[in-house]
């Protein structure tokens, strides 16, 4: 159980992220993840309202981990949700110092307790897609380059 959660050494050759693949499986985990719960009402309103922590703290840590540690869906998910929840924490301190007007607690309610499964989902889906679109743009421009 200890080696569990534990990642393995960074690769000192890190791995090159196909751009096509990355930004395909980027947009299509939220939409899937709606589709398929969409009768749970909440992956619907998620990608209005996470959409945009994901792109703007998901996009920099799935660029930061892929080419040191590969994907591996499951480690996406967990990757997911610790970016969530650190994110998350960090908006909520910059709104309880500012004191906007907004409520911090409400917040972090919303965002820890819906988002954080949430971003599972979807990191565990993008983990699912990058892979399969990687093979398949790799096997498709293989055989269009000649030998």
């Amino acid at each position: 159980m200890k080696n569990f959660l534990r990642l393995p050494r960074p690769v000192l050759r890190p791995k090159i992220i196909h751009p096509l693949a990355f930004t395909l499986a980027l947009v299509c985990a939220p939409l899937l993840v709606a589709l398929f719960g969409f009768w749970l009402f909440i992956p619907v309103f998620a990608i209005a309202f996470g959409g945009p922590l994901y792109l703007a703290l998901g996009v920099p840590a799935l660029l930061w981990f892929i080419p040191r540690y590969g994907v591996k869906a499951w480690q996406i998910g967990i990757l997911a949700s610790l970016v969530n929840l650190i994110g998350v924490a960090a908006i909520a301190l910059v709104l309880l110092q500012l004191d906007l007007g907004m409520d911090a607690d409400d917040f972090l309610r919303l965002y820890v307790l819906v988002g954080t499964p949430v971003a599972f989902a979807w990191g565990l889906t993008f983990g699912l897609l990058y892979p399969a679109f990687e093979r398949s743009f790799e096997h498709k421009f293989a055989r269009a380059v000649p030998a």
